[in-house]
Parts: structure tokens; C-alpha cells; sequence
């Protein structure tokens, strides 16, 4: 079961260089609603602190948006899956390891309809080169937002990210309604 498997007993995880540095660590899946039909990538980030700031973040967001919580209407996952250290570009190095395991930890998630992705998380979630746009794939809606790491203190930059997320909810649920 991929849910407590370890960097040293995942299968993907056995050539990434990141694992270097994850020894014994759980492998990290994601949080929410495994029921939802709304699946949230976000991107990795370096430090607890900074990766609690963009969540609560994401939280006030989506309930400023629905009046709802975010997690009792979405799941959300990184997509790289163990700490990166930012003494190393190791993040890049680890797209591919950590595709396998984001596919593997989808597979359980039987209603996803709508998948919403955050900045560079998209390079994981489509490995295969393809540009960071809003797109259908494979009958999927794809929604992708802009995001900078770096700019969680850019009131700016964060207004232009939840208005990227209005109109995700919206297109959202305008399809829920009319299909």
C-alpha cells in the first residue's frame, strides 16, 4: 500500500537522488476528501513553515470562494512526494520518481473529474514536456494556475492566484450544473 510505504521500500523511489537525503521518511500523499471529484496539485516547497503558509493560504481561499472548507471539498497532494533540500536542485531530478508515485496514488481516487494545478507542479503531473497551460486531457479538465513560491508575501501576486482559482471554482461548478 503506497500510503505508508518509505523512500527505502517504494518501488519509484530506488534511482532518485533525492532519496539520499529521505532515508527511513514516509513517503507524503495527500489530505482531504478521497471522494471529492476535485483533485488539487500543489508544488513542494522548501520548509515546514513556508509549505504551512501556502496551505492555510489555499485554505482561506477556496473558503472565501465556497464557504466551504477546502478539505471537505477537494484532496490535495504535492507533487513531489518527500522533502527537497534547497542546497540541491534536486526537485527537478525528482519529476520523474515522483510522477510514478502521483499516478499510483491517483489510481485510488475513483471521482476525480476536475483536477486543479499550482505553478511548477504541473511539470510532475504531466512529465511529458508539455506547456503549463488550462487544457482537457484524456476528457480531464485540466486548470492550471500561476504560482510563485516566492511570492506568498506579494499581495499581488496572490490576488491574481485566487482570481485564477475564482474562475476555476466557477468553471467547476457550471459543469456540475449544467454539464
Amino acid at each position: 500500500m503506497l500510503f505508508y510505504m518509505t523512500v527505502d521500500t517504494c518501488e519509484h523511489c530506488k534511482d532518485c537522488p533525492n532519496r539520499l537525503f529521505n532515508t527511513g521518511r514516509t513517503i507524503e500523499v495527500g489530505i482531504g476528501t478521497i471522494t471529492s471529484n476535485t483533485l488539487i496539485i500543489i508544488p513542494r516547497t522548501y520548509g515546514k513553515e513556508k509549505r504551512d503558509k501556502f496551505i492555510n493560504i489555499l485554505k482561506a481561499m477556496w473558503l472565501d470562494i465556497t464557504n466551504y472548507e477546502l478539505l471537505e471539498q477537494a484532496y490535495v497532494t504535492y507533487d513531489i512526494k518527500c522533502p527537497c533540500y534547497s542546497n540541491y536542485n534536486l526537485a527537478g531530478n525528482s519529476n520523474k520518481y515522483c510522477a510514478r508515485i502521483l499516478g499510483n496514488e491517483l489510481l485510488g481516487l475513483k471521482y476525480v473529474k476536475y483536477i486543479i494545478v499550482f505553478g511548477r507542479a504541473f511539470d510532475v503531473a504531466f512529465i511529458d514536456g508539455r506547456e503549463r497551460k488550462s487544457t482537457i486531457i484524456n476528457g480531464y479538465p485540466i486548470l492550471y494556475i500561476p504560482l510563485s513560491l516566492n511570492k506568498l508575501d506579494d499581495v499581488k501576486h496572490l490576488f491574481a492566484v485566487k482570481d485564477k482559482l475564482f474562475k476555476a471554482i466557477t468553471y467547476i461548478n457550471n459543469k456540475r450544473i449544467y454539464g
